[in-house]
């Protein structure tokens, strides 16, 4: 805990709460996530799977380059899936591109991605790869 009480992590830390096991709400999430919103001490809500700290439940994937599959080796990572809230929600920065858009159904199988992957990748410009 000491880690996240006093260092810069990439979000806003301060007055967050988080709700471990939403997801068994299941099709009543969205509910859930309207009720909270209508109290008038939220300022916004976000559902995903992950949270950048320590202590909660992680995946692995594995990423390479585009075109690389075959060549290089792939690049170990985490891969989150959030919705549109989670960015704004936690305060966190784009350097470039967009924010999720629920109504872009596309953005179901896009990916947004840190400095320190683009930088692995190799990527100066990693919008659209």
């Amino acid at each position: 805990m000491q880690y996240i009480l006093n260092s810069k992590i990439g979000f806003d830390k301060d007055e967050v709460v988080m709700i471990q096991g939403a997801d068994a709400l299941r099709n009543q999430t969205a509910s859930f996530k309207n009720e909270l919103l209508r109290l008038p001490v939220v300022k916004n809500v976000s559902v995903s799977d992950f949270l950048p700290v320590a202590n909660t439940k992680r995946n692995d994937n594995t990423f390479w380059k585009e075109g690389h599959l075959m060549e290089d080796r792939g690049i170990s990572t985490q891969h989150w899936v959030v919705d549109e809230n989670y960015i704004p929600t936690l305060g966190m920065k784009l350097i470039a591109g967009r924010n999720f858009s629920k109504d872009m159904h596309t953005d179901s199988a896009s990916t947004i991605i840190n400095k320190a992957m683009a930088d692995k990748l190799g990527y100066a410009n990693p919008i659209g790869k």
